[in-house]
């Protein structure tokens, strides 16, 4: 699956875990990150377009108290190893 020229690229964990990405902003600010250690009763939250997305990545959000967070999870949805997909209502 690997196209350079699409922006198609495989990235490797430091747990060598191995799984195919999409990087449209070439040495974007939110490529090579720090490691991230969250403080009790709080919540790292994740865009869902990694290159362009504004979350706990950035001074602008951070971390996000639990007592901010009032509503709650609908559905679930997962791309997972092998190109399958998990899409369902939150219990």
């Amino acid at each position: 699956m690997p196209d350079a020229e699409l922006g198609w690229f495989v990235e490797t964990l430091p747990n060598g875990h191995v799984h195919a990405v999409v990087d449209t902003v070439k040495d974007g600010p939110m490529d090579n990150t720090a490691e991230f250690t969250v403080p009790p009763n709080h919540y790292f939250v994740l865009g869902d377009n990694r290159d362009n997305a504004i979350d706990s990545r950035s001074s602008a959000v951070g971390y996000v108290p639990q007592d901010k967070i009032v509503g709650r999870a609908v559905y679930f949805y997962w791309n997972g190893a092998d190109g399958w997909f998990d899409f369902r209502l939150v219990d």
